[in-house]
């Protein structure tokens, strides 16, 4: 049975200085649940909400991080649309 292909992680540069300031311990653990949501994007999140266009955006906690991200069935891709440090 052929494994269904995964969906790649996408984070705009802009959002990536959050990342890269992380200790090496959180940067870590951010990568560890990008990898969980490439290979299935249907994780069950913390929270749901709608953006301004209906779209539904999924924030999970990460330790002292909380991503908010986006699921683009049709080219495989989960959206991050902000990385921010919370504690």
């Amino acid at each position: 049975m052929k494994r269904p292909v995964p969906y790649d992680v996408v984070m705009p540069i802009s959002k990536m200085a959050v990342f890269h300031s992380a200790p090496k311990r959180e940067r870590k653990a951010l990568l560890n649940f990008f990898d969980l949501l490439a290979a299935n994007p249907f994780l069950e999140s913390d929270w749901i909400m709608d953006d301004t266009t209906g779209r539904t955006h999924y924030r999970q906690r990460i330790g002292n991080y909380l991503v908010t991200y986006w699921a683009d069935h049709a080219v495989k891709e989960v959206k991050v649309v902000k990385l921010e440090r919370i504690a």
